[in-house]
């Protein structure tokens, strides 16, 4: 009886391999992780030597993000060795995220984020590429939670209504704006794009920290609250 069961299992052990393949991901990890690392060496590979850092953090695909289809876009965080910049910060307003805040310039882009457009097979640092023509770009950053985010005066990674309370009482003199809430650190920042932010807490963006910016941030909470 027992060599019977024995036999049995072998024979349904077979027929599962058999009915469920082992898929490629299961075995090698994701299909698609830095696929296009070796493009990006050999467009950049006159960079190396130094320290080099690539990772491609977001597929965008033509047909609704699925997986079989074809990918048109790529979002990569990377640096090919870091050179000083006498201290020239550089960042870009994207939506709500202001991204690159630093002390360096980051070899081949000035921002160690950038866009590989498979249909052009071209690497377009973030400081220079139009959202407007990568549908979804500005939503990834988003989710990515990268960068700094407007508002966040409090630098929690999370707009709150403790971030519009910190500027009411800003605004009323019972504290002070922290140091941290210029953008432009002392007039040396290059600011790449279309738009410029001089605070961090300018949430409606009109150049001056004011209490509309607390009434701002409350509104878009209570509506996201509502939705």
């Amino acid at each position: 009886m027992k060599k019977a069961l024995s036999i049995l299992l072998v024979v349904i052990m077979l027929l599962l391999s058999v009915a469920i393949p082992v898929s490629a991901e299961e075995v090698a990890g994701p299909l698609n992780k830095d696929k296009f690392y070796e493009r990006y060496y050999e467009v950049y590979e006159t960079f190396y030597g130094g320290y080099t850092k690539y990772l491609e953090l977001y597929y965008h695909h033509t047909d609704n993000g699925n997986p079989e289809s074809t990918v048109d876009w790529v979002l990569i965080n990377c640096f090919l060795g870091v050179c000083d910049s006498w201290g020239m910060g550089s960042y870009v307003v994207v939506g709500d995220r202001v991204i690159g805040v630093t002390d360096t310039e980051f070899v081949p882009f000035d921002i160690p984020y950038a866009i590989y457009d498979v249909n052009k097979d071209e690497f377009i640092g973030i400081e220079n590429v139009d959202c407007n023509q990568y549908d979804g770009l500005i939503e990834c950053i988003q989710e990515l939670n990268l960068g700094l985010l407007v508002g966040d005066i409090n630098r929690d990674k999370v707009l709150s209504v403790v971030d519009a309370t910190i500027i009411q009482r800003c605004i009323a003199q019972l504290e002070e704006f922290p140091v941290y809430d210029v953008c432009e650190k002392s007039g040396y920042s290059a600011v790449y794009g279309g738009e410029q932010l001089a605070y961090y807490s300018d949430f409606n963006r009109d150049g001056e920290r004011t209490i509309l910016d607390a009434t701002a941030i409350q509104m878009k909470l209570a509506k996201i609250e509502a939705e």
